[in-house]
């Protein structure tokens, strides 16, 4: 009996190695999934990031699709480090026609180790991003009223009360009024009317606009800036005008005229300026003056001009010309922005 049982115990003799095979395959597929994956996941957030960075670079050549499609995939085979070259299609967006949009969709894949007793090579990584160019008002602050050039040289605006707004239709006086100017969205590029409310209190931004450029005389009936001004956090003024202008102003010299020292500030607007009024041709623009809101009712807006500041608040712009004290801003008010949009 004890010939047997090491007879037994002899032809046993062997019988894990395959499970420890098969047990250490499975602990690789294991490690695999953790430390391939993960490398695979850390590569797609660099491919991410490079595809980011591309789209928002190329979107500065938009309108130029072709070049700015072009400039995408460029920017990304030299940004990205992965261990393959992605392959990359700026012509792979739903909206590939736009001319304010740049998509750009890249592919690669990674090298595995553990991976490979499972006979998996290379994980396949995709990423996408979109980019879009929009014009915007440096200043913020571009109210959809203009005022005539002599009302504004004669200088009694500077130092007394001016009736900047009057009934909708005012602008057939001749004097000032209500304008329609363009704003996005919808989009930039063509005159949307006017919409009051949501120019003030910056739901809509006025497109870049700029001296020369033509704008024309609104005749709705719009009253949005009895809710624009207090939305975007103007305040009347109820006492001493020089006292409520003191937060954003200051005194030039000794004949009561103030200079802007807070361009932000929600009472300080910026008014384009018309050589005469129109109510069916175009009115070129021919200046850009401050204006500082101090009281409204009804469709009344009230207020005093303002000399330009000497310096701008952080992230403004003084467009085309120096940052000077001056009556008139003669240069192009607005610029680009390029942001992700997906």
């Amino acid at each position: 009996m004890i010939r047997d049982a090491g007879r037994r115990a002899t032809g046993e003799a062997g019988q894990a190695l395959p499970l420890v095979v098969v047990f250490l395959v499975v602990l690789l597929g294991f490690a695999g999934m953790v430390v391939d994956v993960g490398h695979a996941y850390v590569m797609k957030r660099k491919l991410q990031a490079s595809v980011d960075m591309a789209v928002l670079g190329a979107a500065q050549t938009l309108p130029a699709t072709a070049a700015a499609g072009a400039s995408a995939e460029d920017l990304l085979g030299r940004n990205y480090d992965g261990s393959s070259e992605p392959d990359a299609d700026a012509a792979a967006c739903d909206d590939a026609g736009s001319t304010t949009r740049i998509c750009l969709r890249a592919t690669s894949n990674v090298a595995t180790t553990f991976l490979r007793v499972l006979q998996v090579d290379q994980l396949d990584i995709g990423v996408e991003a979109t980019a879009t160019i929009e014009t915007y008002t440096g200043f913020s602050n571009v109210a959809p009223w203009a005022v005539k050039r002599s009302l504004v040289e004669n200088g009694a605006g500077f130092t007394s009360e001016f009736h900047l707004r009057g009934r909708s239709d005012y602008g057939h006086s001749s004097l000032r009024g209500t304008i329609s100017i363009p704003a996005d969205p919808p989009a930039c590029g063509g005159s949307n009317g006017v919409d009051e409310r949501d120019i003030l209190n910056g739901e809509l931004h006025v497109c870049e606009i700029s001296v020369a450029d033509a704008i024309e005389d609104d005749n709705g009936n719009s009253n949005g800036h009895l809710q624009g001004l207090p939305e975007r956090g103007a305040v009347q003024c109820t006492g001493a005008v020089d006292a409520c202008l003191e937060p954003y102003s200051d005194l030039v010299g000794t004949a009561g005229r103030r200079r802007v020292t807070d361009n932000t500030h929600p009472n300080v607007i910026m008014v384009p300026v018309i050589e005469s009024w129109s109510h069916t041709a175009d009115m070129p623009i021919v200046a850009f003056v401050w204006f500082a809101i101090t009281r409204w009712n009804g469709p009344n807006v009230y207020g005093r001009f303002l000399e330009g500041p000497t310096t701008l608040s952080a992230g403004m712009s003084c467009g085309n010309r120096p940052c000077q004290t001056s009556t008139w801003y003669a240069g192009s008010v607005g610029g680009k922005v390029v942001r992700l949009v997906g």
